[in-house]
């Protein structure tokens, strides 16, 4: 057994992007019954990418997405301060968020933690924009 779990790691340290994951990438909100991961993909995406990056997710085995805008929109807790992000559950995030909620032709809507603002932000622009996932619970 023991040898089959170090190869495992093994492989899994050989892949280079996974990492382990433990109980607290998660917060389902008691509200809404959504499950959320606790932090933000970690680098400058496109909505493309960024419903690419949730799509592929491997978080607890289930399928994950963007959240929609007012999904999105329920987090906001301006008591809930982590860097200036004011976001309930725990949830880190370094950028405005991308939603899965179109707005007009080449637009999504993105949401800014920072002040509790929904954005129009264009599908390829790519800075400081960031995905963060969610799952019915």
């Amino acid at each position: 057994m023991k040898s089959r779990l170090a190869l495992l790691l093994s492989l899994i340290m050989s892949l280079g992007q996974v990492r382990v994951l433990g109980q607290s990438d998660t917060w389902t909100d008691p509200a809404t019954r959504l499950m959320w991961a606790t932090q933000d993909n970690g680098s400058d995406v496109d909505w493309n990418q960024a419903a690419n990056y949730c799509a592929t997710l491997r978080l607890g085995g289930a399928q994950w997405r963007l959240p929609t805008i007012d999904e999105l929109q329920s987090l906001y807790d301006p008591t809930q301060d982590f860097n200036g992000y004011y976001i309930k559950g725990g949830i880190r995030v370094s950028g405005v968020v991308w939603s899965s909620s179109d707005r007009e032709f080449g637009e999504a809507w993105g949401f800014n933690f920072k002040d509790g603002q929904r954005t129009a932000v264009p599908t390829d622009f790519n800075f400081r924009t960031r995905a963060v996932c969610v799952r019915r619970f």
